[in-house]
């Protein structure tokens, strides 16, 4: 909830230019067109036009072109009227609008502007429209407020409340004001309206939002909730909605204790996993603040679930701290009876965020690292002159290192070619930590060679095996430095130097 906006105006947005960038998400803003039934009166040196009706009313009158009527809820209309829609011109060619100029330039097409009066007789009124809103988006609600420039009237100042609802009609951020018209009489007794301009920002929570221009009595502390006691008089010009930043795009940015896809949580067949933290913030890095979020776990064939009382779910929901951080208590992820990896996700507001936490029921992969050799000669010949590129990979850590899908790239263009060698069929060759060797037979794609389920063949932390595979250069290869691209799993991919000789 805003506190009441202060009296000084808030700064009028640019004119057009920066307005088509930002474009008025309200129809009918500055009351152009006028309500269905335009039957004109002169009253008081002023022109307006039948008022607005609710449709189950059956009274004389039209609809607001682009808005809807709106009531406080239990209260009685008793037929009274609810809106009073004023021509800018009165009936002696007088301006009764008197809209500044800070007003004329943000709206230039500001001749064509008429306003509304809220409140017209005894019942809390206003005018709403639905707008397309984009789910986390911020958007600005600017208006110009005003007292009703009627004589006669028993009170010269108004009060009014601007709402913004989101799709369920929760009111997720509003505004009110004070105004006074007193002494502001033109020479055929209309009021100035004193206009004032507010503004104030909301977060959008959905497609849709709603906004809402009203009358409110709530700051006269001798009024009742459904009659002020007076020709209340909140007018309303220039509405305007423009979304002023896009949805923030928020994103797992880590866990508490530190995981990764090298060091994920673990936690023993059928135990619970302990106490941990999954932290959430925006491009700039914010965090999401006091938001609910869902996690859920995929894949399922660990058999893992949340446990949440006597329930047991693939999901589990939360609230973030003003932090940004998620905490799951120990015991609310309960591993399943089968070894192996699953990651974590997170939604927010039904969207998956980018990222994810790595989790592995039983013992956690060994860490391994992959590094290319020195860069080495190959010299064509007519015939072709094999070599055999490859890389390096050392154990990191104590444990198994789980077999691994390998893919090498030729570089485009140089004159290169992958050799089919066993059987005459395209392999890859690993040499392992204890000097056994092993043959795994590859798919070639274009430039690309692809191994599926390699053992790398380590033999503990430290330890080191050697893969590589057969290529020759052409007659047609271009002399020069090249390389192969070796990825082993979701290493980084590793570039292997060697140089193409003269013939």
């Amino acid at each position: 909830m805003s506190s009441p906006a202060p009296t000084a105006a808030a700064p009028a947005v640019a004119a057009a230019d920066s307005d088509n960038a930002r474009p008025n998400l309200l129809k009918n803003p500055i009351i152009e067109q006028l309500p269905t039934t335009t039957a004109v009166n002169p009253r008081d040196n002023l022109y307006y036009v039948a008022s607005p009706v609710m449709p189950q009313e059956g009274r004389d009158g039209g609809d607001l072109p682009g808005w809807h009527i709106h009531t406080r809820p239990g209260c009685s209309v008793g037929g009274q009227q609810f809106l009073d829609v004023i021509k800018q011109t009165g009936p002696q060619n007088n301006d009764v609008a008197r809209f500044p100029e800070e007003f004329r330039k943000e709206f230039p097409d500001w001749r064509r502007a008429n306003f509304f009066e809220a409140n017209g007789q005894r019942v809390y009124s206003g005018i709403w429209q639905e707008i397309p809103t984009e789910d986390g988006a911020e958007y600005e609600v600017s208006y110009w407020a005003g007292k009703s420039p009627w004589t006669g009237e028993s009170k010269h100042w108004a009060n009014g409340r601007v709402e913004v609802l989101d799709s369920y009609d929760k009111v997720i951020e509003d505004q009110t004001w004070h105004v006074d018209n007193k002494g502001m009489q033109d020479p055929l007794g209309a009021y100035n309206p004193n206009w004032q301009r507010h503004a104030f920002t909301f977060t959008a929570q959905g497609p849709t939002a709603v906004v809402r221009f009203l009358e409110d009595g709530a700051h006269d502390g001798e009024t009742t909730q459904c009659d002020p006691g007076y020709h209340g008089g909140a007018s309303y010009a220039g509405m305007a909605v423009r979304r002023t930043a896009p949805a923030r795009q928020y994103a797992i940015s880590g866990t508490r204790p530190e995981s990764s896809s090298e060091r994920p949580l673990t936690a023993p067949r059928d135990q619970a996993f302990g106490e941990f933290a999954v932290r959430i913030l925006d491009s700039a890095n914010q965090p999401l603040s006091a938001q609910r979020v869902t996690l859920e776990l995929e894949p399922r064939a660990t058999g893992s679930y949340f446990v949440s009382g006597d329930r047991t779910s693939q999901t589990y929901s939360a609230q973030t701290d003003v932090k940004g951080w998620l905490t799951v208590p120990a015991g609310a992820l309960q591993a399943g009876a089968v070894d192996g990896p699953m990651q974590l996700y997170v939604r927010l507001n039904g969207a998956r965020l980018n990222g994810q936490v790595n989790l592995v029921v039983g013992a956690s992969a060994a860490r391994f690292s992959v590094s290319a050799p020195p860069a080495w000669d190959l010299r064509p010949t007519p015939a072709g002159s094999v070599g055999y590129p490859g890389v390096r990979v050392r154990a990191e850590d104590v444990g198994e290192v789980p077999r691994q899908r390998v893919s090498v790239s030729l570089p485009p263009d140089r004159g290169l070619e992958f050799v089919a060698e066993r059987n005459d069929r395209y392999q890859l060759t690993v040499l392992g930590a204890g000097q056994d060797t092993a043959y795994y037979p590859g798919t070639l794609a274009g430039q690309t060679l692809t191994f599926e389920d390699v053992g790398l063949a380590l033999a503990g932390k430290g330890s080191v095996s050697t893969l590589w595979v057969a290529v020759q250069a052409t007659g047609h290869a271009s002399p020069g430095d090249t390389y192969l691209t070796f990825r082993v799993g979701d290493r980084e991919p590793v570039s292997t130097l060697f140089r193409v000789a003269a013939p």
